[in-house]
Order: structure tokens, then sequence, then C-alpha cells
């Protein structure tokens, strides 16, 4: 008797969570499946991007940037990548090097994208950049009340250094502070050490 077992006679009925989000089991509303074929990888961002990138950001924060921020940011020769998926801007990023760190100014991936690892690509990226640079390491400002935000800097090694006190505006005229935080490339090998 303890090796009985039930037997089925219909096919598999149940399916995982992530099985549904593929589309099996005949799920309609299932994202097609966005696994990379080959690995990601930034390109600068050109005029030619500008629209989609304000876009993308007006649809992912409350107050963007403007086009003329995002053509500031790259007449002054600032860092600035475009992540592209089916040949849309799936996400970007913007990066301006200090003499001792690289300070990430905005970052942003299309909503329905989120979750799929293009976030960690992109700031993955600009990491890469600031070491290629002999920078100590990438510093940013998030939104306390952006928590997702702030769980995923936590999550790639970014501490809290510090609060901007009514850095961001808010709504109704009011302002929001900023977190600072900042990965120091030194401080993260000598953990791994």
């Amino acid at each position: 008797p303890e090796q009985a077992a039930p037997l089925y006679v219909r096919d598999k009925v149940a399916f995982t969570t992530a099985e549904r989000l593929r589309g099996e089991g005949g799920n309609p509303k299932a994202q097609p499946s966005l696994a990379p074929q080959a690995p990601l990888i930034p390109q600068p961002l050109t005029d030619a991007d500008l629209d989609e990138v304000v876009t993308l950001e007006a649809h992912v924060q409350a107050f963007p940037w403007t086009r003329g921020n995002f053509a500031d940011a790259l007449a002054a020769g600032y860092g600035a990548w475009v992540l592209r998926r089916e040949g849309k801007v799936a996400g970007f990023c913007i990066l301006m090097f200090a003499p001792d760190v690289a300070h990430l100014l905005v970052i942003a991936v299309a909503k329905p994208l989120h979750r799929q690892g293009l976030g960690g690509v992109l700031l993955d990226w600009c990491e890469q950049q600031a070491r290629q640079r002999g920078l100590e390491g990438v510093l940013l400002e998030v939104r306390p009340s952006n928590a997702s935000a702030v769980s995923f800097y936590q999550q790639h090694g970014y501490l809290q250094i510090g609060v901007r006190r009514g850095y961001y505006p808010a709504a109704k005229g009011a302002r929001e502070d900023a977190l600072v935080m900042q990965k120091r490339f030194a401080a993260v090998a000598e953990e791994a050490a």
C-alpha cells in the first residue's frame, strides 16, 4: 500500500503561476515570453530616441523629466543609454560622471516590463561604466515613498548615506525628501573577500 499512487486519467489541469504567465494552460492574458535570446546590451541614447524615452518616463513617473531635460543631458555629454526590446525602448538610464563617483540621474523601465531583470541590466551597465572610468562607486537619489525602488537598490548593494530635504516635487505643491544611496565598489570588494 505504501507504493500506491493515484492514477490520473486527464492531462494536467492545474498550472503554476509561472506556467500561467507563460501562457501555458491557455491563459489569454499571458504576456508573450520575453526571455532574451542574447545578452541585452544598452545602446547609446540619441536624439532619435527622445520621443520614446520621454513617453516612457511620463508613464512611470509622477513628476517626469521633460524632453528639454533629456536633451540637456545629451548636450552636456552625460552617459545615456537605452535598452531595446523588439525594436522599442524598454528602458533607459542617464549617468553623470563626477571626479570620484558616477551620479545616476534617472533610470526607468516600461511598466509592462517591470520585474523581468531589465532594471538590473541597466544598473549593472551604469556600474560597469563607472568602474571603467576608475570611479569609486555610483550615487543616486530615490523617493522614500518609492518602496519598490528603494528595495531594488538595496538588493543591488546600495546603502543609504544621507537625506536631501525637500528634494523632489510632490502633490499639491509639497516637497518630498530624497534618500541618498551609494554603492562603493571597494566596500563591495571587501565584503566579497
